[in-house]
């Protein structure tokens, strides 16, 4: 399935517009882990996730 997704970042002002195609029961498991109700809250909120566990290992494993 196709889907149109909008991400905007924090401040509001950058903003890209994607196609992406996404499996429809990955989509259903991810949204019963969240209280999102959207596709592009979800895709958002797993963006944030991936950004945070990677800075949280970059910060672990520094030097």
């Amino acid at each position: 399935m196709v889907y149109n997704c909008v991400y905007t970042h924090n401040s509001g002002v950058n903003a890209t517009r994607t196609n992406v195609v996404l499996k429809d029961d990955l989509v259903r498991e991810a949204m019963q882990y969240t209280s999102v109700r959207s596709k592009r809250a979800l895709i958002e909120e797993a963006l944030q996730t991936f950004v945070a566990v990677k800075a949280r290992y970059r910060i672990a494993w520094a030097v």
